[in-house]
């Protein structure tokens, strides 16, 4: 994870909600995480051995035998990267709207700046 563009704005114009982190799931790992990226959800599996043991019914029934090994399952993030739309929208719905509401309410970007437009006016007012 190199080389992340990082967004223009630090919430969602639109909804002011904080963006999605890009983060890389690990399952079934044999070792923990000892790196240095930020490792969250951990959890640690122990397996064990089963053992088949006859009832005095005559039936088998599984025991938990001894403790053989842990596989590990986490979550990595780099704590730069976020997923976000043009650096302004954390998704694509509220791109849509915030453009929606632009358009009801006349306001129209030119250049660098948001300026008003009305229909038979076509100067930036």
């Amino acid at each position: 994870m190199t080389n992340h563009y990082k967004p223009k704005v630090k919430k969602c114009v639109n909804c002011n909600s904080k963006f999605r982190r890009k983060s890389d799931s690990y399952h079934m790992k044999k070792e923990p995480y000892k790196g240095n990226m930020m490792c969250y959800n951990k959890k640690e599996n122990k397996h064990y051995q089963t053992i088949q043991t006859k009832n005095v019914n005559g039936g088998l029934e599984l025991v938990d035998g001894d403790y053989t090994h842990s596989t590990y399952s986490y979550v990595l993030w780099d704590e730069e990267s976020y997923y976000h739309r043009g650096g302004y929208f954390c998704s694509g719905t509220c791109s849509k709207e915030f453009g929606r509401a632009c358009a009801e309410q006349g306001v129209r970007r030119l250049g660098q700046s948001l300026v008003r437009y009305n229909k038979r006016d076509r100067r930036a007012s």
